[in-house]
């Protein structure tokens, strides 16, 4: 049963990384510039406009990582275990996909939601405007830090489908034959 479980948890695990590394891509070349061009002015404006036009305003938290973040770090999980009695070259692949994606997802939701809305109500907590820029300038590069790893977990679910999953036999110790 988990042989046939793994490669369609492996394809959904893919499809959706595909759609965070687009989403992060996104953020990062369209929404993060109109908040971090300047800052603190910058942030500061971008969050009162959140409060008064939030038609108006990109809220990608809400409307799209709300959704996509955990259904992702869910099949993260899922295809990691699925994986667990794979041949070990597959099961190397996939824990080298999965694991990250798992780690930025905690790591997005313990620090860069806590971080970002720090940033976003930093006047509110009359924080220097020294350590606004300060904030805001390590939320942007860790994002790009977070991209690359993103990138480089994505190529390697994509290695990961190339691999043949042939399950482990526990009683015989053995594999089949793994693919490349």
């Amino acid at each position: 049963m988990m042989n046939r479980i793994e490669p369609i948890l492996l394809w959904i695990f893919v499809i959706l990384a595909a759609i965070v590394l687009g989403g992060g891509l996104y953020e990062l070349r369209v929404v993060i510039p109109l908040w971090a061009h300047s800052p603190p002015e910058s942030a500061w404006e971008f969050a009162a406009l959140r409060v008064t036009s939030p038609q108006y305003t990109p809220n990608a938290g809400v409307r799209f990582w709300l959704l996509v973040t955990p259904a992702h770090l869910l099949i993260s999980v899922a295809t990691l275990v699925a994986s667990w009695k794979t041949n070990r070259k597959h099961r190397r692949w996939v824990i080298l996909a999965t694991v990250p994606f798992i780690v930025l997802h905690l790591a997005a939701l313990l620090y860069f939601v806590p971080a970002l809305d720090r940033i976003f109500n930093s006047r509110n907590l009359n924080m220097s405007s020294d350590e606004v820029v300060s904030r805001v300038h390590l939320w942007v590069n860790g994002t790009w830090v977070r991209f690359a790893i993103v990138f480089g977990a994505f190529l390697c679910g994509l290695r990961a489908l190339q691999v043949k999953p042939a399950i482990v036999t526990p009683a015989a110790g053995t594999q089949d034959a793994g693919g490349s």
